[in-house]
């Protein structure tokens, strides 16, 4: 049974043109230039990018719809959040833009809707849960507009709307600030490493290089353990490392990732021990070379055939400063200068591996770079936290005020 709604309040579709206009392709000739959004052109709320700038005349097929004052456009892809809106506050963008016939677009009867309202609304997680239900296709699955107008939102008195949109708005500015936060944080990183080794894509501050070989273990297979493909295969068993589980820094769970079968005698010979290094040896240009410090693992991961371990003399260099130093572009192109290139991937081996140039600070400066980043870490990781609470919060506001149980 539905919840009684508020005195005042109406459950509207996006049909009923008494309230909203769903808008149709076709935009109005015009003179000059204008800037083309395509749906990648949006990400979450903002614009992140033009796709690129347009004549009337020579314009891409899909560059064909025209914004309107108090109007406001999502993307109608399944399971995407791309909304953009055009009202006052922005209404020198109306004759600026052109819009990918990828979006929808509702112009609202601002008598009886707020344009910023209705944003709240479209960027809810209930309205897209209801969007991706009801979208179609077998390639690409998207809303079409018989759906959209189908679609039911529930409207408050316009008063009300906008005491809704003065709450609302002040937790998404949160969320924002948080989300910059994070950013900032992600480069504070870049920012130390610059400062204390100097620019990555070089080696301005002449450390001296050491080839890699010289910072490896002496072990039989001299510091490099490549997996057998001997034991590739099998459904389950011991976690495998691939290389998408992995990035510039720590491994990420791998609870959903590819297993192994492997009995205790193989997990003994090519497990993984924490404090090492992995890198990968054969992929494409882009992911060759990405690495990661081994780190809060079990004893019996093993990693695929396509990745080398390194095994480090830790007393002339620090694993976390070694991680980063192998994704700078300076070592980047080292590694680019020898990989063997084929159709759809390249590769490189031991012997690369070992002849790459490493500067190398003094360890104590590797030691307090990798204490600086095990401070950032700790940092991140309460900000996910912080970011995870302003989202409940914000995601809880919106749900009782589209419910007409928030208090204003």
């Amino acid at each position: 049974m539905k919840n009684k709604l508020p005195e005042g309040w109406k459950e509207v579709e996006l049909g009923n043109q008494e309230y909203f206009k769903l808008l149709s392709s076709g935009i109005d000739k015009f003179k000059g230039e204008k800037e083309y959004l395509s749906t990648e052109s949006v990400q979450g709320t903002k614009i992140k990018k033009t796709e690129c700038t347009i004549t009337y005349e020579n314009r891409p097929s899909r560059a064909n719809m025209q914004p309107a004052l108090n109007s406001v456009w999502f993307a109608k892809m399944q399971a995407t959040l791309k909304v953009y809106s055009f009202d006052e506050d922005n209404k020198d963008e109306i004759n600026r833009y052109i819009l990918s016939t990828g979006f929808a677009g509702i112009k609202v009867n601002e008598e009886v809707v707020s344009p910023r309202y209705l944003r709240l609304i479209i960027i809810s997680s209930n309205f897209n849960d209801l969007k991706d239900k009801m979208c179609t296709g077998s390639t690409q699955r998207g809303i079409n507009n018989q759906a959209i107008e189908k679609i039911s939102l529930i409207i408050p008195p316009i008063q009300t709307q906008k005491k809704i949109v003065s709450i609302l708005e002040n937790a998404e500015k949160a969320k924002e600030m948080r989300t910059d936060a994070n950013e900032l944080t992600k480069d504070l990183l870049k920012s130390v490493f610059t400062e204390m080794f100097g620019d990555p894509g070089e080696n301005p501050k002449d450390f001296p290089e050491r080839n890699f070989s010289d910072l490896i273990v002496d072990t039989p297979q001299n510091g490099l353990y490549k997996h057998s493909s001997e034991y590739v295969g099998g459904n389950k068993g011991t976690p495998i490392l691939r290389i998408d589980a992995f990035y510039n820094g720590k491994l990420e769970d791998l609870s959903k990732l590819k297993r192994l079968n492997c009995t205790k005698k193989e997990i003994d010979i090519y497990g993984l021990k924490n404090g090492e290094v992995v890198i990968n040896r054969v992929n494409s240009l882009e992911y060759l070379g990405k690495c990661a410090l081994i780190e809060g693992l079990k004893e019996d991961t093993v990693f695929e055939s396509n990745m080398m371990r390194l095994q480090l003399k830790k007393e002339i260099i620090n694993p976390v400063f070694l991680v980063k130093i192998l994704c700078s572009e300076y070592i980047k192109s080292q590694i680019l200068n020898r990989a063997k290139k084929a159709v759809n991937q390249a590769s490189i081996n031991q012997q690369d591996i070992k002849s790459l140039k490493i500067p190398l600070p003094p360890i104590e400066l590797q030691n307090k770079f990798a204490s600086i980043v095990k401070e950032v870490e700790q940092l991140k990781e309460q900000q996910k936290k912080s970011k995870e609470q302003i989202d409940d919060l914000f995601n809880v506001l919106m749900q009782k005020a589209f419910k007409g149980e928030l208090e204003i």
